[in-house]
């Protein structure tokens, strides 16, 4: 039996569809474009459906500099126009500022000396970008050197945290029709409140801001909110939904807590299980705990630029709290609701508010952070210790544990009776382990005269 050409094509399409899926290298994926005119039509959607750019990566060189027509694009189906019509998300990687601009750092060096010189001009100054038609989402993140070169603390680079290059016209140019803005608290953490130096791009259509925010950066996100409500204010952008994921609530630092290495020797007794507890959710067992929840909830309350908050996550937390100090999480959610509820009445009246104008909070779960708001990126970050050892790791522990892992901890925290979150840093291998020897022990106490 013969093969018609058509279902040559067909047969070859499916190869090359299953290549091109199997593929998620971006150098890979570039190669594979260059190899056939069939590979470049199915790779060059999913290479350019997100990209970085930085002062190292580049991908609007060769773009017109004024947006084509329609048939300008279908005439030159390889160039970069054409790829840029695939662009859903641009990651705006923010970076060193001696990286860009030599000519500042060494005036910042020699300041006191009286010295004075014209700003280099940087590799964006040049851009003449037009709005890319399908953006959808803008991601500020940290360049990968920065992650790289933080051996000890970020901090220790005075110029780490420069973000002035990201609100430069040319960016506000091209992401304009971004409707989503992805930010996290990491990243301006440790430099202080300067506000002015928050990493902000100006985006005329956007409907929803969600920040990554760590429990020990609260103060940071509040920072954060107050900016960019200030700036959202003055848009007078109507119904913003602010998405706020709070995360590494417990803590997981190898040389920190209780070893449970392989072949190593541990007396299972109640002061080894506690000196895991105590480790691993040390920024649970604390009443300020409670209180900095209520002032975040609080502030965020009056920020009258946001239609819609959502705290995710934070039910979970509440749990992992309410298990160590023996409250119960409906009594906080409870607390948090009223607060809520004091200010938004006090906003109805000042501002004379209809009830639909006020501003709304929800809860909702991590999970639903990964399913409807998540950004497709794990945080690359300096991790300081007492910290989850990342994104992805707080995920698997945390937020989608696996059925193995729940049973675990549920049947170590039955025999042991103790709180199941004080075995949440135990990845599943430790907690076989313990499991093993806890069970060992009860047996040799059980045959002791």
């Amino acid at each position: 039996m013969s093969i018609s050409p058509a279902q040559t094509i067909a047969s070859l399409h499916e190869i090359v569809t299953c290549i091109v899926a199997s593929t998620s290298s971006p150098a890979d994926l570039a190669a594979l474009m260059q190899t056939s005119t069939l590979f470049f039509q199915l790779a060059a959607p999913k290479l350019y459906h997100s990209i970085p750019i930085s002062y190292t990566c580049n991908p609007l060189v060769g773009a017109s500099t004024t947006k084509p027509d329609r048939d300008e694009v279908l005439a030159k189906p390889f160039g970069k126009d054409a790829l840029l019509t695939f662009v859903e998300i641009v990651r705006l990687e923010r970076c060193d500022v001696s990286d860009w601009t030599p000519e500042i750092s060494k005036r910042s060096n020699q300041r006191d000396a009286g010295y004075t010189s014209k700003r280099k001009k940087a590799w964006y100054d040049s851009l003449q970008p037009y709005a890319l038609p399908r953006l959808r989402t803008v991601d500020i993140q940290p360049h990968p050197t920065i992650i790289e070169n933080s051996d000890t603390s970020p901090s220790s680079t005075s110029s780490y945290h420069h973000y002035s290059y990201i609100s430069h016209p040319s960016f506000s140019t091209l992401c304009e029709r971004a409707t989503h803005l992805h930010l996290s608290t990491q990243d301006v953490h440790t430099y202080g409140h300067d506000e002015e130096n928050l990493p902000f791009l100006p985006l005329p259509r956007v409907r929803a801001v969600t920040i990554k925010a760590r429990m020990s950066q609260i103060e940071t996100l509040i920072t954060m909110t107050s900016r960019l409500g200030i700036v959202f204010d003055a848009s007078h952008l109507p119904n913003l939904e602010l998405n706020i994921y709070v995360w590494d609530d417990v803590c997981l630092v190898d040389n920190a807590r209780p070893t449970v290495g392989q072949g190593e020797e541990v007396r299972l007794d109640g002061q080894f299980l506690k000196d895991l507890g105590l480790h691993t959710c040390r920024h649970l067992q604390t009443p300020d705990f409670k209180s900095i929840l209520n002032s975040l909830v609080a502030y965020l309350s009056i920020q009258t630029s946001f239609h819609t908050i959502r705290l995710l996550n934070l039910p979970s937390i509440l749990e992992r709290y309410a298990e160590n100090l023996g409250e119960s999480v409906e009594s906080i959610e409870r607390m948090l609701v009223e607060c809520f509820g004091q200010v938004r009445d006090l906003q109805k009246q000042l501002y004379g508010w209809k009830e639909e104008e006020v501003l709304g909070m929800v809860f909702e779960g991590g999970g639903e952070y990964y399913e409807k708001y998540w950004n497709g990126r794990w945080v690359e970050e300096y991790v300081p210790p007492g910290m989850m050892a990342s994104e992805e790791v707080y995920y698997c522990l945390m937020v989608d544990p696996s059925v193995t892992l729940v049973d675990l901890r549920t049947r170590m925290a039955k025999d042991a009776d103790i709180p199941a979150s004080w075995l949440s840093s135990l990845r599943q291998d430790e907690l076989e382990r313990l499991l093993k020897w806890y069970d060992s022990s009860n047996q040799d106490l059980s045959r002791s005269p």
